[in-house]
């Protein structure tokens, strides 16, 4: 009988423990218009940002492969 009351006892102890409260489920609320906008433009932000830098490296690796193929040009008319 003893032990079903330590049992019990610590049963209770833990679901209190470990359970979540009603308000503990509550969702997010949406966003207020403002704070959409905010959100969009940082997004566009972002989105500009890796563009940028994605024409960047596009362009250095144009350039890089130029200078390979006018390289190339010397060295064959060398050859000649």
């Amino acid at each position: 009988m003893k032990q079903k009351a330590q049992i019990k006892s610590r049963f209770k102890r833990l679901s209190n423990k470990y359970t979540m409260r009603f308000f503990e489920f509550t969702t997010p609320k949406p966003p207020t218009p403002e704070q959409s906008l905010i959100n969009s433009l940082k997004q566009q932000k972002e989105r500009a940002s890796t563009a940028l830098k994605t024409e960047k490296e596009r362009q250095k690796q144009q350039k890089a492969t130029k200078q390979i193929q006018q390289a190339n040009q010397i060295l064959a008319n060398i050859g000649k």
